[in-house]
């Protein structure tokens, strides 16, 4: 004979199973449509293959050119002649790739801004023989952004933090410039 107490426990699994099933028969079977994420956009629209040169030129008038050669090698043009690794594709990449904070509705004047004259101006002279050109001016108010105009007159507001890690890159690399192979050999 069983017990009254099994009895009871076998009443209770079976009012849980009951319950359980009920609970998710009763569930609404909707299906959860996935969140759209939102693409930043970026700075420029060009892969960085597609630059052969870039100049950047400061509001002194100082001015430091890189050209690709046809092997895919940088080479600091201006000032120097020297082979650069790898360091300036970060560098473009950083610029290229900065997130747009957002276009300007209302311009404000170009000199309160640091666009007139900008404090860096940047050429990119792309393999197609086009030319893209940055102007770049002051960061903003809150620090997380600086202001940049396009060669269109477009001022927008870019990722403070790419911006200068590129032109840290550009202006002061972080690496030693290596004289050319003719002038290594040259000493007397």
């Amino acid at each position: 004979m069983i017990r009254r107490t099994t009895w009871i426990t076998l009443g209770l699994f079976l009012v849980a199973l009951v319950a359980t099933w009920f609970l998710l028969r009763s569930k609404n079977t909707a299906e959860v449509e996935p969140t759209a994420v939102q693409q930043i956009p970026s700075l420029l629209d060009f892969p960085t293959s597609q630059v052969k040169v870039i100049t950047v030129r400061d509001e002194q008038g100082s001015s430091v050119v890189y050209q690709r050669d046809i092997s895919g090698i940088w080479r600091m043009v201006e000032p120097g002649g020297y082979v650069i690794g790898d360091e300036v594709d970060a560098m473009l990449l950083e610029l290229i790739s900065a997130n747009r904070q957002g276009e300007l509705s209302q311009l404000p004047e170009l000199s309160q801004v640091g666009l007139a004259p900008a404090r860096y101006e940047v050429t990119l002279e792309l393999v197609d023989g086009n030319q893209r050109v940055l102007r770049i001016g002051d960061a903003t108010v809150v620090g997380q952004g600086r202001y940049i105009q396009l060669e269109d007159g477009v001022v927008m507001v870019a990722s403070q933090a790419n911006i200068e890690a590129a032109l840290g890159l550009l202006l002061a690399p972080p690496f030693q410039a290596t004289a050319t192979a003719v002038e290594a050999t040259s000493a007397p």
